[in-house]
């Protein structure tokens, strides 16, 4: 297994890329909700706002975010569809 890729490898590749015009890192961590319904296990992802468009990902609840967003570290949930 290789190192992670850091901000400096991300932007080279965007920079770079000719067959994928669109990249998205993509950080998983495994969770525990809790809601009215009680607890869940579920799974946050942190990524890119060009991850949606990549795999096609309807937001079905709460707020899109820009690369603006993701540079002033603004604090965004977007639920998605599965």
């Amino acid at each position: 297994m290789g190192r992670p890729i850091d901000e400096k490898d991300l932007l080279m590749l965007q920079k770079n890329s000719v067959w994928m015009p669109k990249l998205s890192p993509l950080v998983a961590n495994g969770v525990r909700a809790i809601g009215p319904q009680g607890n869940k296990s579920t799974t946050i992802y942190g990524v890119s706002s060009d991850y949606f468009d990549i795999l096609n990902r309807e937001i079905v609840s709460g707020d899109g975010f820009t690369e603006e967003d993701v540079k002033t570290a603004r604090k965004v949930v977007s639920l998605v569809k599965p």
